[in-house]
């Protein structure tokens, strides 16, 4: 025997809703009568909920289409109650979603503040270890000056005051070719160091520029 939603509500004692799920989910099994209204069989009730009221079988009510009305009414608002008791489940996890790309957003943009940080650093460092080449090269064009004079004025000096000058310009040359050896090499290192700062700054500058032009909606769902 067959009876609808109402009558295994009362015969239950649970509530439309669960009984509409259960039926959504597969739990309880359901025919359709000729006007497309659900039924479910006593013996599928007795299944899935146990001992019935037996005696709600005999009550009926007043009109027959009141009844289809009320349940009508009632399913809406079940249904109605559903779904809005899933709203905010989705409306929390898109404000998860939201939160999360604004942190990314976030992040990329500190890693792009640090990079433009650092490379004003070593920019910085590279115009004061300039500066101080600039002061070596000044004080070994004086010594150089100074050679010259000597040299010039060489035959007013002895010969152990030549030797001893001669052997004071050749360390002075081979000390000048180190420290610019030094100059050169650390300037390699600047510039190695400025180009990967340049490329990686560019690599997040295109990441973070396709991450704003994504859409909205590929922003909240990958």
């Amino acid at each position: 025997m067959n009876v609808s939603i109402t009558q295994a509500h009362k015969m239950t004692g649970v509530a439309r809703s669960t009984i509409y799920k259960d039926m959504d989910e597969g739990k309880l099994s359901f025919t359709e009568n000729g006007r497309g209204k659900r039924e479910i069989m006593v013996s599928e009730l007795q299944r899935v909920y146990g001992e019935i009221d037996q005696t709600a079988l005999n009550k009926k009510t007043k009109k027959a289409k009141d009844t289809e009305t009320s349940e009508n009414v009632a399913g809406v608002v079940e249904r109605s109650e559903t779904t809005k008791q899933g709203q905010p489940d989705q409306i929390a996890v898109l404000q998860e979603r939201i939160l999360s790309l604004k942190g990314t957003v976030e992040d990329k943009d500190t890693f792009i503040d640090d990079l433009k940080s650092e490379r004003q650093k070593s920019r910085e460092m590279y115009e004061e270890q300039l500066e101080g080449m600039k002061k070596s090269l000044d004080k070994a064009q004086d010594g150089y000056n100074h050679i010259t004079k000597l040299l010039e004025d060489k035959t007013s000096e002895g010969t152990g005051d030549w030797g001893k000058t001669m052997k004071a310009l050749e360390s002075r040359i081979s000390n000048q070719e180190k420290a610019e050896k030094e100059r050169q090499e650390r300037e390699q290192k600047l510039l190695d160091e400025n180009k990967r700062i340049k490329q990686a700054y560019s690599k997040q500058k295109r990441e973070l520029e396709a991450e704003k032009n994504k859409p909205f909606f590929k922003k909240l769902f990958g």
